[in-house]
């Protein structure tokens, strides 16, 4: 169930913060393990709204289908492949190749990063 105070993060940005979040115990760990009982987080996270309109309808159908097969763990000549066969064109009106849609989805991933900013402090 989803309260308004609740983020959801892609696999990027939770690995981003899993590094952050672990560092910072680690970190009052070593700095006083007999002491420590509770660590109190505050957790910032910032989004730029620039993605809402950056896609065109189809750039956004076409990322959403490579996400979507990403995280059922396909290869990028797979999606390339399914992609083919339901007949989806580039942009350019070229079929897909491995290279193409591993382009695409490694500047969707940039994206995504310069979009999410997020700091986490010791309270």
């Amino acid at each position: 169930m989803r309260n308004a105070n609740s983020v959801y993060l892609n696999r990027l940005q939770w690995s981003k913060a899993n590094r952050i979040i672990s560092s910072i115990i680690l970190h009052q760990l070593l700095i006083n393990p007999l002491n420590l009982k509770n660590i109190k987080l505050n957790i910032s996270v910032k989004f730029k709204p620039s993605y809402i309109n950056s896609y065109s309808e189809y750039q956004g159908e076409i990322i959403g289908i490579i996400r979507r097969l990403r995280e059922d763990n396909k290869t990028f000549k797979e999606i390339a492949n399914i992609l083919n066969s339901k007949n989806y064109r580039s942009i350019r009106n070229k079929q897909f190749t491995p290279q193409l849609i591993f382009g695409i989805y490694k500047k969707h991933l940039i994206k995504l990063e310069r979009e999410c900013e997020m700091s986490v402090e010791v309270i």
